[in-house]
């Protein structure tokens, strides 16, 4: 009789059905089980701490095989839960020996036909490396599933699993707001196993947190050390394509880093004040664009657009972006300067509206990153970068820009003097007398007056922009509460009331170009 020892972990226990089956194909070996041997392993359950089983090789060579749980000094020592000893009877030793040795072998080696945790599967890889290939935003999690099965496609899928002891990985299931009120379901920290040639991926939507706080998801790749380099080979520079493009954007409204945008107050184009010739060349060049697509078809035309807003603060070219998004049905990029750091940045936003198109992309304050050349510090890779996008024929067929400013002066010449880039400039300016007494009425129309209307107390030649007229409302409001008092419901506007309003108003911005404002 002859007893050969080892020590196993419970990893290596999972592979011994497969390791059983390679001695009893080898040996033509039979096979005759304990009552504790059950050997399958469900997943967070444990292995069963006795297995007892016989193997017998031809007619006279067997073997018997114990496998406990290692006593508390034994632990200590090897670090293995498992013991497992093999009691050879008189016959062939070296055959059973070899038998012995080569499952033990396989237990430790063999990939295993189903991981049953990212703990297993780290154990097998030995030493395993973490690669976080991006981050995403909520809205790019569904692609990112579906690039992900992309990327491993012709790969032999071995099953999902998750991590037991990480609090950090937790599965989790979120909601997705797909487009504003629609919703979809992802789960994340669950990995899915994928392996060609021997070669084992793990790769999962996992959350984490930037230094900022803020939420974002990235796509996590575990594999085994010696192969750390072809996961820059899988996720090249197509996979950021391939995320994008498989992504169902078409009609939504995101911004410039790619969130969904949530208006609290829906707006229309009748809520905006503008002078009359204004809003008619506004309405031709943005709103009914679209609408004009086959006569650019018969004409042979590309169909894409450039239109610059310009003019001082306040007159009314953000609530332009605002209604854009509100109202039209085409896919909206509303970026904001904010949104733009690097050339990348650019060419993300141009990709997501060729993805999404027909498309409306809103630079908003293009003078922070499209200073003109000539200046004392231009921003040359915001400048070539936008020029290279705008320039697209085919690839920004169906595709209008929207840029503001408040100093178009400043803009590099070639971007907003140059046809096929920026077609149509329209100055946004302050509103006259008629325009502003037209928004007092928007405002405030619905209070009893002592005069018969606005326009009677609006003094001729006065000029203010639309968020001035907004805040003269506001004045109005506060000196008919001063006059007839704060607990009444029944007010009444005198013209008095609007003329201090306005007198308030000019001198604030009387104070304000001579400096008094940063003095006082």
């Amino acid at each position: 009789m002859c007893n050969l020892t080892y020590f196993l972990t419970e990893y290596d226990l999972i592979n011994l059905k497969e390791a059983l089956g390679s001695i009893k194909e080898k040996y033509n070996a039979a096979l005759s089980y304990g009552e504790a041997s059950y050997l399958l392993y469900q997943h967070t359950q444990p292995i069963p701490s006795d297995i007892s089983l016989t193997i017998t090789l031809g007619e006279t060579d067997r073997i018997a095989v114990s496998i406990i749980e290692s006593s508390e000094k034994e632990y200590l020592f090897y670090l293995k839960k498992y013991r497992m000893t093999c009691s050879l009877s008189k016959g062939d030793i070296k055959r059973m020996r070899e038998a012995i040795h080569r499952m033990v072998e396989m237990m430790k080696s063999i990939i295993p036909a189903e991981f049953v945790s990212m703990e297993h599967l780290n154990f097998h890889l030995k030493e395993p490396v973490e690669v976080n290939v991006t981050t995403l935003q909520r809205n790019l999690l569904i692609s990112g599933k579906a690039s992900l099965d992309a990327v491993f496609h012709g790969f032999r899928n071995r099953g999902e699993v998750r991590y037991l002891e990480n609090r950090d990985r937790v599965p989790e299931r979120i909601r997705l707001e797909v487009r504003e009120n629609e919703f979809r379901y992802i789960d994340i920290n669950i990995y899915r196993v994928y392996e060609k040639d021997g070669v084992i991926f793990a790769a999962a939507i996992t959350r984490c947190f930037e230094i900022s706080g803020c939420e974002v998801f990235s796509i996590h790749v575990v594999t085994g050390n010696g192969h750390s380099h072809r996961v820059t080979e899988l996720f090249d520079g197509g996979f950021e394509d391939s995320l994008i493009g498989s992504c169902d954007i078409k009609g939504g409204k995101y911004t410039g880093d790619q969130k969904i945008i949530k208006l609290k107050e829906k707006v229309t184009f009748d809520d905006i004040m503008l002078e009359s010739g204004v809003r008619e060349k506004v309405k031709k060049e943005i709103f009914d664009f679209f609408k004009i697509k086959e006569l650019y078809r018969k004409a042979g035309l590309p169909f894409k657009r450039g239109v610059a807003l310009y003019g001082p603060p306040g007159t009314g070219k953000t609530m332009i972006a605002k209604i854009i998004a509100c109202t039209m049905k085409e896919t909206v990029i509303w970026v904001k300067a904010g949104d733009i750091a690097t050339a990348d940045d650019i060419n993300r936003v141009f990709r997501l509206a060729r993805m999404g198109k027909p498309s409306v992309v809103i630079l908003e304050d293009i003078d922070f990153y499209t200073e003109d050349r000539g200046s004392a510090s231009p921003n040359k890779i915001g400048i070539a970068t936008l020029m290279s996008n705008l320039d697209g024929l085919e690839e920004n067929d169906g595709i209008m820009v929207v840029v503001t400013t408040n100093r178009i002066e400043i803009i590099e010449r070639a971007i907003i003097d140059r046809p096929g880039r920026i077609d149509s400039r329209i100055f946004i300016g302050e509103l006259g007398r008629e325009s502003i007494a037209r928004l007092l009425q928007k405002k405030l129309g619905s209070f009893r007056r002592t005069f018969r209307n606005f326009l009677d107390t609006v003094p001729p030649h006065t000029v203010m922009t639309g968020a001035m007229v907004i805040e003269l409302s506001t004045n109005i409001m506060r000196h008919v509460l001063a006059r007839s008092g704060a607990d009444t419901t029944d007010i009444e506007i005198a013209q008095e009331d609007v003329q201090k309003a306005i007198r308030d108003i000019v001198r604030m911005e009387n104070r304000s170009k001579t400096g008094f404002a940063q003095a006082g």
